[in-house]
């Protein structure tokens, strides 16, 4: 031993969610194999601690495994409307590659993108054209969602309703 010490991704992902309402949890979960269980046991590990309160509210925010700021609020924006069906960062075969889906209504084929403007440069934004054109290809309804929009929670949902009414 050196006398470093060391702390687990779940531990270190919890005790900074207390300042950046999440950012390092999303990170966890797309970066790693964290899952919400883990934070748990994490905060009921680390004892009585200043910050817990808004550790467990993040914690609530998190049961949906979100992989940005920009999707966890659209999973609060799809609870809140009691929206059901869905499923995050659900796992598809496209064009010999493994991808991800932010939300998916799996028995339905439609699927919900958040484009945000933090990981999506000139490469990003023509490999999502092309998984588009892909899940399409392959039959899924492909809605694609930005921070504007969330903005106006209403109109989203409208737009997520009338979809799902046409499968």
């Amino acid at each position: 031993s050196y006398g470093i010490r060391v702390t687990r991704v779940a531990r270190t992902a919890l005790h900074l969610s207390r300042d950046d309402e999440g950012i390092a949890i999303d990170e966890a979960f797309r970066r790693t194999r964290l899952r919400p269980i883990h934070l748990w046991e994490a905060l009921s590990r680390g004892g009585r601690r200043w910050g817990n309160r808004i550790r467990r509210g993040v914690l609530r925010d998190s049961r949906d495994s979100p992989w940005s700021p920009g999707e966890r609020r659209l999973h609060a924006v799809l609870r809140r409307s009691r929206i059901t069906g869905w499923v995050t960062n659900h796992p598809v075969w496209l064009e010999g590659r493994r991808r991800y889906l932010d939300i998916a209504f799996v028995s339905r084929r439609v699927v919900i993108e958040f484009d945000g403007r933090m990981n999506h440069g000139p490469a990003q934004f023509e490999d999502d054209r092309q998984r588009q054109n892909a899940l399409v290809k392959d039959g899924w309804r492909v809605l694609r969602i930005t921070w504007r929009m969330l903005e106006d929670p209403a109109r989203l949902l409208a737009l997520v309703r009338g979809v799902l009414a046409l499968t």
